[in-house]
């Protein structure tokens, strides 16, 4: 028969190994589990690292180009959010708040190496077609070929435009929130956008027309 709770030795509360305490919370938003693992549900946290280690893990694929060091980097962040997670105050997203940590993070490691490639996220989003579409092998090969391009595209722009598409399009924070991130004014972040996309259409231009 499955507990709802035990008692540690400490006297407090702890779910068991048997509980639902955990699936129970799957649903709760990053608020709550905040407020739940600053608690002492320490196992909740779980489900934050589940939610947002594919973005954390983007966005430092992005800065630092190598899957390993991204890897290793992103399970660092998580253990510096988990320890500082009674420093975060709410006024923020978690996200942004743990964007912030990713890219401070990042940067340090970068700290002593070359700046000049901030990669963009392994954003390997995969296409969703309905079943009675479903493209043909063709389709599949040509639909990679142009993720294949688009990444490429991304990986020759400067690194700080390279950062800002990250955290739109693939991390997709607002204006406000990447302000935060990198702290620049907002017109900033319109601005680096803007040259962004203005130097990714260039880039692509020629791999359309030869499409055509």
């Amino acid at each position: 028969m499955s507990q709802t709770n035990s008692r540690k030795d400490d006297g407090t509360s702890a779910c068991t190994v048997n509980t639902a305490c955990t699936g129970d919370m799957t649903q709760a938003d990053d608020a709550e589990l905040v407020k739940r693992v600053c608690m002492g549900e320490t196992e909740l946290f779980r489900l934050l690292i589940e939610r947002h280690q594919h973005h954390i893990f983007n966005l430092c694929y992005g800065m630092l180009q190598h899957p390993e060091d991204a890897e290793d980097a992103t399970q660092e962040i998580f253990l510096k959010a988990y320890r500082s997670l009674k420093k975060f105050r709410g006024e923020s997203r978690l996200k942004t708040w743990l964007c912030r940590i990713a890219r401070n993070e990042c940067l340090n490691r970068l700290r002593h190496e070359p700046m000049s490639s901030l990669d963009e996220p392994s954003a390997t989003e995969e296409g969703f077609y309905p079943v009675d579409s479903a493209p043909s092998p063709l389709e599949l090969i040509e639909h990679q070929e142009i993720q294949t391009t688009v990444r490429s595209a991304i990986d020759e722009l400067p690194g700080t435009y390279r950062l800002v598409i990250t955290l739109f399009h693939f991390t997709e924070l607002s204006y406000e929130e990447i302000a935060q991130v990198i702290e620049v004014p907002i017109g900033t972040v319109k601005t680096y956008l803007f040259r962004a996309r203005a130097l990714l259409k260039s880039k692509l231009k020629a791999f359309v027309e030869g499409k055509m």
